[in-house]
Formats: C-alpha cells, sequence, structure tokens
C-alpha cells in the first residue's frame, strides 16, 4: 500500500492520466495488425498459478454460479479469508491458497449484514487483508467505475477481487446481447492484464425435470459469450437434505468435479450450508 498518500490524493493523480482513455482507444481501434505464429509460438508465458489450486487462478476472469439460495456468498466470502491469511480453503490440502490481498466488493447486503456473515466466519479485525466495498452503486461498465477499481488495486496491492454480484455492478447491460457483454469484459481487461483475478457471483437457471440434477454451463443467465470471456466457470448445487456444496468445473479448472466441497462449517460460530442464507 502507498503509505506516503491518501487513497483519495493517490486516485485523483491517476484519474488525471487516466488508463481507460487508452483502453477506450484499444476498444474502438478499427483495425488489428496481426502476428506471424513464429511470434506467437516464441512468446514465453509463465505456467499458469493459482491463488486457490484448481479453483481461483493468480490472473484472470471466473464465475462463480448457483440459483438462488446455495449460499454461494458464504463460499465466496469464506474463500476470501483463506486467500487473505493463505490457508486450505475448506480446510484441505488441495485447495492450497497463495496469501494475497484482497477486495470484497459487495452490491446486495447492507454492511451489518456483511458484519454479521464476516464474524460468523471468523473473519479478525487484525486481518488487513481484505477491504470491503459495500455502498448503493458501483457501474464498471464505465470508464469511472473501471479507473475506481484500478486505483483501489494499485494503492492496497489487491490481487483479487470478488464482486457480488455480475448483475449489480453491470451497470444494467442486457445479458443476452453478445455485444454488450464482450464490451463489458473487454473494458476490464486491464485488470487480467495487470495480473488480477476477477470472481463474478452470478445466477443460473433451475433445471427442468428432464434436464437432469448437475448444472451445466447452458444454464447461466445471459449470453454464451459470458462463459466464452471467463478462463473458469465454477458452478454450485447442494445436495437434497444435505449441508454440503458441491463444486462442479464446467470450463477449465484442473479440479475433478461432483465431488462434495466438505468444509467443516458445524462449529459453534461457523455458518452452515443449511442456513437460509443466499
Amino acid at each position: 500500500m502507498n503509505e506516503e498518500k491518501t487513497f483519495k490524493e493517490f486516485a485523483e493523480e491517476r484519474n488525471e492520466s487516466s488508463e481507460m482513455r487508452e483502453i477506450d482507444r484499444e476498444i474502438e481501434k478499427p483495425f488489428f495488425e496481426p502476428m506471424s505464429w513464429t511470434t506467437l509460438g516464441n512468446k514465453k508465458f509463465p505456467e499458469r498459478r493459482w491463488l486457490v489450486q484448481g479453483l481461483i487462478p493468480c490472473e484472470g476472469f471466473v464465475i462463480l454460479a448457483s440459483v438462488t439460495g446455495e449460499k454461494k456468498t458464504w463460499l465466496a466470502m469464506d474463500m476470501a479469508r483463506c486467500i487473505a491469511l493463505g490457508i486450505d480453503f475448506l480446510g484441505r490440502e488441495e485447495f492450497k491458497t497463495e496469501a494475497s490481498n484482497v477486495l470484497y466488493v459487495d452490491m446486495e447486503m447492507s454492511q451489518s449484514e456483511a458484519q454479521r456473515r464476516g464474524r460468523q466466519l471468523g473473519f479478525d479485525e487484525s486481518n488487513k487483508k481484505i477491504l470491503v466495498y459495500s455502498d448503493t452503486e458501483l457501474n464498471l461498465n464505465t470508464n469511472e467505475g473501471v479507473q475506481w477499481l484500478l486505483n483501489v488495486i494499485e494503492y492496497y496491492e489487491i490481487k483479487v477481487v470478488f464482486l457480488d454480484t455480475f448483475r449489480a455492478v453491470s451497470g444494467g447491460i442486457k445479458e443476452e446481447k453478445a455485444d454488450e457483454i464482450r464490451t463489458f469484459f473487454n473494458r476490464l481487461k486491464v485488470l487480467k492484464d495487470k495480473g488480477v483475478a476477477v470472481v463474478f457471483l452470478d445466477h443460473f437457471r433451475k433445471p427442468s425435470n428432464f434436464e437432469g440434477k448437475v448444472p451445466k454451463k447452458e444454464f447461466l443467465f445471459g449470453s454464451t459469450d459470458k462463459t466464452a470471456s471467463v478462463e473458469i466457470l465454477l458452478m454450485l448445487k447442494s445436495e437434497p437434505g444435505g449441508e454440503e456444496d458441491r463444486h462442479i468445473p464446467a470450463k477449465e479448472s484442473p479440479y475433478e468435479g461432483n465431488r462434495p466441497l466438505q468444509g467443516d462449517y458445524k462449529r459453534p460460530g461457523r455458518v452452515r450450508w443449511g442456513s437460509n442464507d443466499s
């Protein structure tokens, strides 16, 4: 964190040389110079690293989706806590984390509800690695919104951003419109280029009786371009009568899904998957 300036001073200085002006020019650029396969083939890229092994990469877009009432906010907040502390997610070695600064943008809960859930999950007031933004509006479909997020990421050295929810931060775009979805994700591409992971909480529809019980990526609300724009899609479904969520990787996760995510949420003061919270 930049301790020589306040965040307000840092943001005002950054806004004068807004990166979003350059990003807009890239989005509207009518022609792109192609590269040869030799050029692309000789480029060196680092091996994929993970903030949560097999679930959340160190950079890129992730959608964490479920139908309403499947505890995805609880899951996402606990994941944020584990990343901030550098401890195994759900207490399982297969979900090792890389300790990093976390920004959790909540646009649905009240601050009092966010506090209640954080305390119930065991957030520690001394843990300075989790920042929470809970306000009335954040529109990431505008230059101003993305520039604000860039300022926060750079000033506080954020490595992963949770956006709860996609619909709440996307400025009322029509999710079924492929061109609007592509433009929205192109606007946020600068975050990936800076080595930041962005986790969008989203919803999918309930399957009909003849579609089976396992969630499919086709169930996600909106255009299929939403799925195409992210590196990883994680879908949650709880078993009838159970207290555990299942992680169903529908895209690009090396974790073999359809196995229960059996975290210990039964201790006093901890949330149970069986609660009615969403």
